[in-house]
């Protein structure tokens, strides 16, 4: 289970911070909980129509504090079960496993709640929430109205790493997300305008996308066999270009991230600034189950392919095709043998662990942090 393959792989740009990686050999599966057993007994302020929001978050440390050996930020992004606090465990135990020192690395899973979660605690005026389904797409909290977006959330969250005062040795920062966590990060990484401040302070990041059950697709085009691209016959269905499936009628932050990348050519733009951020794709080789009770079924994600294995596989086929075989300098593909839709089992394999932790290199020897330029086990 542990180890994984690269069906296609690209070279990765996160430099920096690179461990030895350790595979484990069993890895137990993610336990299944209850969605949202408790509030985290952390927050983050978040700005928004001047009032100041409490983010309820799970986290090795305040992230407005001084973290002067730190050198990695892992922003995790949960299920559609909200279950934070279950996937800032696997977190924490998949450092420990990969040798991440916890001066030098920080993990911060946020805890989107939403409207069950409201009526089951007393959250206080100041907590936003959503609804169970548009925290995963970035809408904006229901509660308080005209709450924050959830990609904002994470805008914030990154935002504060890019103090030097804080984060005077931060390298690297990676947000992933499994299963539902992973389209809220895949579509997230289309729309962010956060990451050129990235790229202007030389601080890497990588996003790591998850076993999701739909992609972003950033035309009407999609893979048609052997012959590439060819324009969706929208009579089958209605709703494929549709956001969340497509960039046709956008939430508030997407519609503002287009016209931020301009005019009638922004989705073309979109797209290529897409192909330049660096993305893997973590599939489970077992995810493959047409019936999966979480699994999208609606028109616009069927339209994708029959699996979540089989609609990462052809997404990644998409991108290629977009953007031509230069993407593969950015863009990777990992699958890992025998797992299905766990979190846990996918973040504890050697690709999960080299992409949270590492510099991504899953089937190469790794130099470990600090090291003396040997590789490391894998």
């Amino acid at each position: 289970m542990g180890a994984s393959k690269i069906i296609f792989g690209g070279v990765s740009a996160v430099t920096g911070v690179a461990l030895g990686v350790v595979t484990p050999e069993r890895t137990e599966p993610s336990p299944r909980r209850e969605p949202v057993n408790h509030i985290a007994d952390r927050w983050f302020p978040v700005a928004e129509d001047g009032r100041t929001l409490r983010m309820p978050l799970f986290a090795t440390g305040d992230l407005l504090a001084p973290h002067p050996a730190v050198t990695r930020l892992v922003i995790m992004i949960n299920g559609t079960l909200r279950n934070a606090d279950v996937y800032f465990e696997s977190t924490a135990a998949a450092a420990a496993s990969a040798g991440a020192g916890a001066d030098r690395t920080l993990i911060a899973a946020p805890q989107f709640l939403a409207t069950p979660d409201a009526e089951k605690f007393a959250l206080g005026a100041d907590t936003p929430y959503w609804t169970p389904e548009n925290w995963k797409i970035g809408d904006r909290a229901v509660h308080p109205e005209r709450g924050p977006s959830s990609f904002a959330v994470i805008d914030a969250m990154v935002t504060a790493a890019l103090d030097r005062d804080r984060f005077p040795c931060l390298r690297a920062v990676v947000v992933a997300g499994h299963s539902a966590g992973g389209q809220f990060v895949h579509r997230y990484i289309a729309f962010n305008r956060v990451h050129a401040a990235f790229r202007r302070a030389g601080i890497a990041v990588r996003y790591v996308v998850s076993n999701p059950s739909s992609y972003l697709y950033f035309d009407a085009r999609r893979l048609d066999g052997a012959r590439g691209l060819a324009p969706y016959p929208g009579e089958q269905c209605a709703d494929f270009n549709r956001y969340r499936y497509g960039l046709e009628e956008p939430n508030e932050y997407g519609a503002a991230a287009l016209a931020a990348f301009g005019g009638g050519g922004a989705a073309n733009t979109m797209a290529r600034e897409y192909g330049r951020r660096e993305v893997a794709y973590l599939l489970g080789e077992a995810d493959a189950d047409p019936n999966s009770d979480s699994l999208d079924r609606s028109c616009g994600a069927m339209a994708q392919g029959a699996t979540r294995l089989d609609r990462g596989q052809r997404y990644f086929r998409y991108v290629q095709a977009l953007l031509g075989p230069a993407v593969l300098a950015t863009h990777a593909l990992h699958i890992v043998p025998d797992v299905g839709h766990d979190h846990r089992a996918m973040f504890m394999s050697s690709s999960g662990l080299a992409l949270l932790f590492g510099d991504g290199r899953a089937s190469r020897g790794l130099v470990p942090e600090g090291g003396d330029g040997r590789a490391g086990s894998q």
